[in-house]
């Protein structure tokens, strides 16, 4: 095979292989357009299970965190909404010391990309974000 025709025949293998990746029909993600299709789609995370949390109030009693609650939901959609909780911090084993207040509003899950997304959906700085053990 002459070098023209392997050129010529490269090209257009290159221009196939790149026309039908340009085909495919795009896929909606759930959810925020940010925030990753699979996420929110998992089981609630049980006791004792290793799970990303991302801590973004505190307060003196869960009453005083409802507004920050329902903010953080609507920014969320209702679809991922169920990922964030009221709770004691005591809930979560391996928590900074940063988190003092006996409640907390905090979005929970065991994917570590999704509760990313979800907080920069709220706020640019979590008082924590990593990984703990659930206990309640």
């Amino acid at each position: 095979m002459t070098r023209p025709t392997r050129t010529i025949l490269t090209l257009t293998v290159l221009a196939a292989a790149f026309a039908a990746a340009c085909s495919s029909e795009p896929v909606e993600p759930l959810g925020s357009p940010s925030l990753p299709a699979s996420f929110g789609a998992a089981a609630s995370p049980t006791v004792g299970q290793r799970i990303w949390v991302a801590v973004l109030a505190e307060g003196a009693d869960a009453d005083a965190l409802e507004g920050d609650l329902g903010s953080a939901q609507q920014a969320v959609g209702e679809y991922l909404a169920a990922r964030i909780v009221i709770t004691e911090p005591s809930c979560y084993e391996g928590l900074g010391p940063e988190v003092e207040g006996p409640s907390i509003v905090a979005i929970q899950d065991a994917a570590e990309h999704g509760v990313h997304a979800m907080f920069l959906e709220i706020t640019d700085e979590p008082l924590f974000f990593g990984p703990v053990t659930l206990r309640c």
